[in-house]
């Protein structure tokens, strides 16, 4: 969906929740008595639809409820109103947010050089509820009792800084090279989706239906674990096969993030975030979207520690596969393993000491999900 759209759910919930937080407990608000935020909630989008159910998917989603059509889409572009939306994340920024961030981020670690990727971040919030029946527009969406949203375990390869810069987060670090009580792989069925236009390795661009599944990825890209820190602990047996929490014999780090906070999430450490925005606080005056920007450089440090951690999760992504693993995503050789590393480690610092052009995506790419 269009930049502009994606915010605008974001300021449409902000202004219901202020709207909803004069009423009387229990009381519905009345859109009959807000005529500016009725039509404003009526207002059409044109968004691309692709998504796929898997009864194995652990979080549920749904794309938005589409009332109309308009011919000379593709099937998988419709016209929705904005009452119906339910937009996470853009997966990048708009190139005015990237040229500012790239003024940051040669200042936040200079001896590392310059980072390897950058992205921004940004959500409205969880999913709501729609009045029933899906047409009737005298009732306003209703926000879902528990308005965060949340990540699932994983870990980078890189190292991370992380910069909140609207709403907050809570986080919960899990540190690598431990007892493996994630239960964690990429070999799973977790699919993905993205409206575009997204970048061609050939310059161009294409807007459409696309799936990723993270277990057609080679290398240590970003196993998940299904472990939830706020489920119960008989869910959290379920899923990590009755390692967590009762295997946990080391320290987990738990902390918030606020506007101005900065976290270091080092290479390989498991990490879990949930989300807030500022109106799902009661903070009305904070912006509508919950922002922040990821800085990651390829480790500096501790060669030997992130090899050895990004071998052992290879070998435990494999213990732990949902699904057939391709012969050819079964690990190297030790040996081989480590050769590799040490000349992709050489490789991406040379990439570093050499100053990047900003930003470093084409100046049109916007894109949410």
């Amino acid at each position: 969906m269009p930049a502009w759209a994606f915010l605008e759910v974001g300021q449409l919930r902000r202004d219901i929740l202020r709207e909803r937080a004069k009423l009387p407990a229990g009381e519905p608000l009345r859109l009959e008595r807000h005529p500016r935020l009725r039509e404003r909630l009526n207002r059409e989008v044109e968004v691309s639809l692709f998504f796929s159910t898997c009864p194995s998917c652990p979080w549920t989603c749904r794309p938005p409820t589409c009332t109309t059509s308009r011919r000379g889409l593709s099937d998988s572009a419709s016209s929705c109103r904005c009452r119906s939306t339910s937009p996470t994340t853009p997966v990048r920024c708009p190139a005015r947010c990237r040229r500012t961030s790239g003024l940051r981020a040669a200042k936040l670690a200079p001896e590392w050089g310059a980072p390897h990727s950058t992205r921004l971040w940004a959500t409205n919030g969880a999913p709501w509820q729609q009045p029933y029946p899906p047409w009737n527009d005298a009732q306003a969406p209703t926000p879902s009792e528990d308005q965060w949203i949340y990540s699932c375990f994983h870990c980078d390869r890189m190292e991370n800084l992380h910069s909140l810069l609207s709403g907050e987060k809570q986080v919960v670090l899990v540190p690598p090279g431990r007892k493996d009580v994630l239960k964690a792989t990429r070999h799973s069925r977790q699919l993905q989706w993205l409206v575009a236009p997204v970048p061609t390795p050939s310059g161009g661009s294409y807007l459409g239906a696309t799936h990723f599944e993270s277990h057609l990825q080679k290398e240590c890209t970003s196993a998940q674990s299904a472990v939830h820190p706020l489920r119960t602990e008989a869910e959290n047996r379920r899923a990590s096969g009755g390692a967590w929490p009762d295997e946990v014999d080391f320290p987990v780090w738990v902390g918030s993030l606020r506007p101005g906070d900065t976290l270091y999430i080092p290479a390989y450490w498991w990490h879990w975030v949930a989300t807030a925005t500022p109106p799902a606080l009661g903070q009305f005056d904070a912006g509508a979207l919950a922002m922040s920007v990821n800085f990651w450089w390829w480790p500096q440090h501790r060669d030997e520690e992130m090899e050895r951690w990004c071998y052992q999760n290879e070998v435990e992504n494999l213990q732990n596969a949902r699904v057939p693993v391709p012969q050819d995503c079964h690990p190297l050789p030790r040996e081989a393993h480590a050769e590799i590393f040490r000349r992709e480690t050489l490789q991406m610092r040379l990439q570093a000491s050499i100053p990047q052009p900003w930003p470093r995506f084409p100046e049109e790419y916007e894109a949410v999900d």
